[in-house]
């Protein structure tokens, strides 16, 4: 992955932002590739990485170099004249995500999610949580209409789930239970009263764990400060079918951006930050009643999250010592890796549940524990083992047996390795999500001597 196409990842989202490509806009990505010395090859390159892989490849530039890239994205989001709201959310993600201030950009993360034709309205922003924040959430309650007031302005909505929560507890029963009946009928009695029990009674907590995690596969959220989430729109990854053809996969992206604290001082930087891309807007909004069901928008994302049900199913990962296999086991796929590889995968999975830090770094801790866990695979002479200079290739080679191989597994992005600053890496799963068979008897990695590997 090189910077060059880096941008040119960043300039081919902002040109298909507003789904027309105009002459205008054409020209300004020549002129653009032109500066930035953007080639075939660049462009080529940019079609197989993710719009948060090229902001974070472009965080390390310099910040004049920075500077540079955000002026140039800012020609493209006017080049036919006009800077659509879509184009303003990704100017948004992107300036906070390079800014010059560090205590804003250490406040940023770019997320995803997957696409199910479930997501939300783009011009919404969503308070996130994953432990309840007393003070916060009475700052919000108190200044609730001030901030709904300022997103008003520009046509965005602010959602706070214990006030949508309300909304479908002021709804009647009988008329909620219909309505769940109509749009599910093939669900059974329990599950539509389960469904209608948890809409009534919602919290952020649930909200960010059990669905936009487990169900959308937005990981991150089962483990986050509070925070505001800002849909900027879908981005496709390519996937290699078993044909040798091309597929894309859709995700949606989300500017994770931590509160600082004064939840209001946060909503109007966001507001004066988008009105100085974008004019004034203002919307006329229809709130749902004790007799309305509001069959769009976030009220309908959470009805057809809860709804939402594949043949797909949340899995657990057992490590087979004996055999050497990785296997899910719920859906009993295994996962195909080299030895290393094997080995690399659950030296992660180890140090994220066991470790110092809950990370797998270039340390002498995590080097003790993958050269235990390579011997315990089966491998020889593991005391020279290293795993650095494979690092790349691995995390490469693992999110592409995890993508593509295990279709059933509903919590696969759970299972994702992600690298972060200084080449560490992290896998956001929980203690009873990984297991250990050895001496034929299971039990989690937490509670097995696996959990002393590396100390």
């Amino acid at each position: 992955m090189s910077k060059k196409s880096a941008i040119a990842r960043l300039l081919s989202d902002f040109i298909k932002a507003d789904n027309i490509i105009e002459k205008d806009e054409i020209d300004v990505l020549s002129e653009l590739s032109e500066e930035f010395h953007i080639d075939e090859e660049d462009k080529q390159e940019a079609e197989r990485m993710q719009f948060a892989e090229a902001v974070a490849e472009l965080s390390s530039l310099p910040w004049t170099q920075r500077k540079e890239v955000l002026a140039g994205l800012g020609r493209m989001t006017v080049a036919d004249g006009r800077c659509v709201p879509m184009e303003a959310m990704l100017m948004l993600a992107v300036k906070y995500s390079l800014a010059g201030d560090q205590s804003l950009r250490r406040r940023v993360k770019l997320l995803r999610g997957d696409s199910l034709e479930l997501g939300f309205s783009r011009f919404k922003i969503i308070y996130v949580e994953s432990e309840y924040d007393e003070a916060l959430n009475a700052e919000i309650q108190v200044n609730l209409r001030n901030i709904n007031n300022e997103l008003n302005m520009i046509g965005v909505d602010f959602v706070y789930i214990p006030q949508v929560a309300n909304d479908f507890a002021q709804m009647s029963k009988d008329y909620l239970r219909n309505v769940i009946s109509y749009l599910a009928p093939n669900l059974k009695p329990e599950r539509r009263e389960g469904i209608m029990e948890s809409l009534c009674g919602i919290t952020t907590r649930r909200f960010c764990c059990d669905l936009l995690s487990r169900k959308l596969g937005i990981t991150e959220l089962q483990r986050t400060k509070p925070a505001l989430l800002i849909s900027i729109g879908d981005s496709s990854m390519p996937v290699l079918m078993d044909d040798g053809s091309v597929s894309h996969r859709l995700y949606t992206q989300y500017l994770h951006l931590e509160l600082s604290g004064d939840v209001l001082s946060d909503i109007r930087m966001i507001v004066d930050d988008y009105k100085g891309y974008v004019e004034n807007l203002t919307t006329t909004t229809m709130s749902p009643n004790a007799n309305r069901i509001m069959y769009h928008g976030f009220h309908r994302l959470l009805l057809d999250l809860h709804i939402y049900s594949g043949k797909k199913q949340d899995c657990t990962l057992l490590i087979d010592v004996a055999r050497g296999k990785v296997i899910f086991r719920e859906t009993d796929s295994e996962l195909t890796l080299t030895r290393k590889i094997r080995a690399m995968y659950l030296t992660m999975l180890q140090q994220s549940l066991c470790g110092k830090d809950k990370l797998l770094r270039g340390n002498a801790e995590s080097l003790k524990a993958f050269r235990r866990i390579y011997y315990e695979l089966g491998a020889e002479e593991v005391e020279n083992s290293t795993y650095e200079s494979d690092l790349t290739v691995a995390l490469t080679r693992i999110r592409k047996e995890l993508a593509e191989n295990h279709p059933m597994v509903q919590n696969i992005e759970r299972y994702m390795p992600v690298r972060g600053h200084s080449n560490t890496v992290t896998v956001n799963v929980d203690p009873d999500m990984v297991w250990v068979k050895t001496d034929g008897k299971e039990m989690r990695l937490v509670d097995s001597p696996w959990r002393n590997f590396g100390k």
